[in-house]
């Protein structure tokens, strides 16, 4: 099923958290956490990795998806060379 994430989102705006390291295993999760962020009109600073980079993401979330700080990795392509391509 769908997580339900407003309880502990209404219990960090209620703490003025300023920041929020989301780890949502997969782009649905993700999606829904910013989109229940929006929803509680809640806007800490958000952080995670590889996802925010997704076209499923990015395609989902359209103008929200502008500031989330994420850190991703480089194709392998682009890392290795070409002895450890093969």
């Amino acid at each position: 099923g769908e997580a339900d994430l407003r309880t502990p989102l209404t219990k960090f705006k209620g703490e003025n958290i300023e920041a929020l390291f989301s780890n949502p295993g997969g782009e649905p999760g993700y999606v829904r956490t910013i989109q229940q962020l929006k929803q509680l009109n809640f806007h800490p600073a958000v952080y995670t990795a590889y996802i925010p980079a997704s076209p499923t993401a990015l395609t989902a979330l359209g103008a929200e998806a502008e500031g989330k700080i994420f850190s991703d990795i480089q194709p392998l392509d682009s890392i290795l060379s070409e002895k450890g391509r093969n």
